[in-house]
């Protein structure tokens, strides 16, 4: 984990993913999300997708990847995550989440992150993360 003190604002860090199709069957698994816009392309058309789309909460497990592995790294809690999706992500995708620490609190030791999800030049969620330090 990075020491807090390490970490101002303006510190950043990313994860780059290839969008799997064994991540969205897992991910629906896990979270009981069978919705059949995540896995038949006939129901994603019918939402006017071109094919199916991901499970939006997966780009949130992988920010707290992003938290517990990278920014600040291993013993940092994930207070809060909040995302706001601006397109769909694809199986086959190669996304680049990053986050950016915009506050620190030395009171409560804790770290706002700046979230960012791209795919190529598209943003296709950005957000914010609340993080607890020791």
């Amino acid at each position: 984990m990075r020491a807090f003190d390490a970490m101002p604002e303006g510190t950043a860090a990313s994860l780059e993913i290839t969008v799997e199709a064994a991540d969205v069957a897992r991910f629906g698994s896990l979270s009981g999300d069978d919705n059949p816009i995540h896995y038949e392309g006939g129901a994603a058309a019918e939402a006017g997708y071109a094919r199916p789309v991901v499970h939006g909460m997966l780009l949130g497990a992988w920010v707290s990847r992003l938290v517990g592995t990278r920014l600040p790294g291993h013993g940092a809690v994930l207070q809060s995550v909040g995302l706001e999706f601006l397109g769909p992500v694809f199986v086959g995708d190669a996304l680049v989440i990053t986050g950016t620490v915009k506050h620190r609190s030395e009171a409560m030791r804790t770290l706002v992150l700046a979230v960012e999800v791209r795919r190529g030049t598209d943003v296709v969620a950005l957000g914010r993360a609340l993080v607890g330090c020791r």
